[in-house]
């Protein structure tokens, strides 16, 4: 298994790319990278990102990259029990009287990966 360094690098990270330029430059790349792929192939793409996996992809490179991911988690349907157990969360009094931080976030990443975008 390859490793990654994970420290941070040296200069300052670069700006996020302009919306229009996700549109003119990123998803014609992406179009005709994917056309490289057979039918199975896309159809496994599709299924190994997941809402969550677009979530962490996004947090990790940016909302730009979680646009380009947009078509491949949106045929994908929220999971009813996942929703059921947010908001069982958002009724424990750490989340709304206390306003727990750890508690705070859960729910917002549970709907965020719920309902991307």
């Amino acid at each position: 298994m390859q490793e990654f360094d994970m420290r941070p690098p040296a200069a300052a990270a670069p700006a996020a790319a302009p919306a229009a330029d996700i549109d003119t430059l990123v998803m014609p790349v992406m179009q005709h990278a994917l056309r490289r792929l057979t039918p199975p192939e896309v159809q496994e793409l599709e299924a190994a990102i997941t809402p969550r996996m677009r979530l962490l992809l996004t947090k990790a490179f940016g909302p730009e990259f979680g646009a380009a991911l947009a078509p491949l988690t949106a045929d994908d349907a929220p999971d009813p029990e996942s929703e059921a157990a947010i908001k069982e969360l958002m009724r424990d009094p750490r989340y709304w009287r206390d306003r727990d931080p750890d508690i705070v976030a859960r729910v917002r990443e549970g709907f965020e990966t719920l309902y991307p975008g």
